[in-house]
């Protein structure tokens, strides 16, 4: 009944319209010219009012939009077909990541939260990762001290980690480095989600290159693989990041050529050989 209504008001009024604009043809010159001078000086842009106005006079009405406006955004992006649409709009992402950088704003969180709503949507996590400001934005959020913000970011960023095409872009020196170390605080909101990014980054080939070559991760996946205190997914999680580091070094290994006059010994061999380089000295 609603959509009725408002169809049929807005069919009213555009017919009274046109009625109106076929009477006021008959109107004379005089009268055309007069009206003319009054609607340009009315839609003047110099007498719009602006927020800027009034020195804050606006800023409550200002804030109030801001957050009704978060509030939809919040709401849309908990739904697939308006989460797509909504990842695939630059300009709502452009201001959600701006906003997520307003940390004087109380609603910068909110936008974190509802970035990481947009990634938890598999097809836009490609083109999520692909956004360098987008990225520059979770990374410097997530070493923030307030616990949710940091727990937001890393749970975007694993959401983005999941994308095969996506890790390569994530596996940066800065990333990994943020991800082990709040691996490594276990009380840390954002600790599951960190481990899960490690998890997920380790599962490439491609990523295993920055992944050794930073420091402490390594020594970060065997201390939780060990640590009993820890809920058993989160074991796990590291277990299978060592495990796809070593089989993928493994198979490294397996495909370099040996020596002319080395016997050929299957890998893993299980046997310390050392190299014995003062031999015959």
């Amino acid at each position: 009944s609603s959509y009725e209504s408002s169809e049929e008001s807005s069919y009213e009024s555009s017919e009274e319209s046109s009625y109106e604009s076929s009477e006021c043809d008959d109107i004379s010159d005089a009268g055309d010219q007069d009206e003319t001078e009054y609607s340009n000086s009315y839609l003047d842009s110099s007498t719009i009012p602006t927020f800027e106005d009034g020195h804050g006079k606006y800023e409550k009405y200002l804030s109030l939009a801001k957050m009704n406006a978060c509030a939809i955004l919040m709401h849309l992006s908990n739904h697939c077909a308006a989460s797509y649409a909504l990842g695939r709009n630059k300009m709502v992402v452009e201001t959600l990541v701006s906003g997520s950088l307003e940390f004087d704003n109380p609603l910068h969180t909110k936008c974190i939260e509802i970035l990481c709503n947009l990634t938890r949507f598999r097809p836009n996590t490609s083109s999520l990762a692909q956004d360098c400001d987008l990225v520059t934005a979770l990374v410097t959020c997530a070493q923030s001290k307030v616990r949710e913000d940091s727990m937001w970011s890393l749970r975007s960023i694993q959401n983005l980690t999941t994308d095969p095409s996506a890790r390569k872009i994530l596996a940066t020196p800065t990333i990994i480095s943020i991800l082990s170390a709040v691996a490594m605080q276990t009380d840390s909101e954002g600790h599951p989600a960190a481990v899960g990014a490690l998890f997920n980054l380790c599962s490439d080939p491609q990523v295993i290159g920055p992944m050794t070559n930073t420091k402490n991760v390594i020594v970060t996946l065997i201390h939780l693989t060990h640590s009993p205190s820890l809920n058993s997914d989160i074991r796990e999680m590291a277990a299978g990041s060592l495990a796809s580091i070593a089989s993928c070094l493994q198979t490294l290994a397996a495909c370099a050529t040996v020596p002319k006059g080395v016997p050929s010994i299957k890998l893993p061999s299980h046997t310390a050989v050392g190299w014995e380089r003062w031999d015959g000295q």
